[in-house]
């Protein structure tokens, strides 16, 4: 959850898209100096789900690689 303040200032820096695009925009907003707080969610899983966990795993990895070469 981001206040809309916040949300518009964050994401029109944001490159990354896919599973990774909320890691990015908690590095980023912390980078911004924004208060960060966990809040508790329910997880339904779906069994329609199309993730692959070793591909996917993969690609988010890379992503998180990128995001600290372009976010230091």
């Amino acid at each position: 959850m981001f206040k809309s303040s916040a949300a518009k200032d964050i994401a029109p820096g944001l490159k990354i898209n896919g599973f990774s695009f909320d890691v990015e925009m908690l590095c980023v907003a912390i980078k911004k100096g924004y208060k960060i707080k966990e809040a508790p969610i329910v997880w339904l899983n779906s069994p329609k789900s199309k993730v692959n966990p070793l591909l996917d795993s993969t690609k988010m990895f890379l992503d998180l690689i990128k995001i600290k070469m372009m976010h230091g």
